[in-house]
């Protein structure tokens, strides 16, 4: 026996849930990563997402929420107050930082390696330009060891 899908109605959220909703779908929040932001339970989500209006005490944990997370959407994007701060976004940050570290350190030493035509090759931004192919290419010719 398969469980009945839950059909996601934007339709029918209130203003507040739809906020919500959408943010869920910009930051990738499921449910279950947003029951641990408001005190509710991840079917309660669904059912807000299916339509079911919030009674005022989940109305008032819903914009709690919202305000922690930045709230609403601005013409620069969602506020710079939201942080998710769950183990795996932070570890996924730390991944991210050192990721972007060793980089910097292989463009350092790649660079002074190249010569004029090979940095406007790094440079360009053309649609088809596959730069992740060009820059292994280098670093094979310069002997610039890539992060693990």
């Amino acid at each position: 026996m398969s469980a009945t899908p839950i059909k996601i109605d934007p339709e029918k959220m209130t203003p507040q849930v739809r906020i919500l909703f959408q943010l869920s779908i910009l930051k990738d929040l499921s449910p279950y990563k947003l029951a641990r932001i408001i005190p509710a339970s991840p079917q309660q989500i669904y059912r807000w997402f299916s339509g079911d209006v919030p009674k005022p005490g989940s109305a008032a944990l819903i914009e709690a929420a919202l305000e922690k997370m930045g709230e609403y959407p601005t013409q620069t994007g969602w506020g710079k107050n939201w942080v998710d701060e769950t183990p795996e976004a932070k570890r996924q940050a730390r991944k991210e930082e050192k990721f972007h570290a060793d980089m910097k350190r292989v463009f350092a030493e790649l660079e002074p390696k190249l010569t004029p035509a090979e940095k406007e090759l790094l440079v360009q931004e053309e649609p088809a330009w596959s730069g992740f192919a060009e820059i292994l290419a280098l670093c094979r010719k310069y002997r610039v060891r890539l992060p693990r």
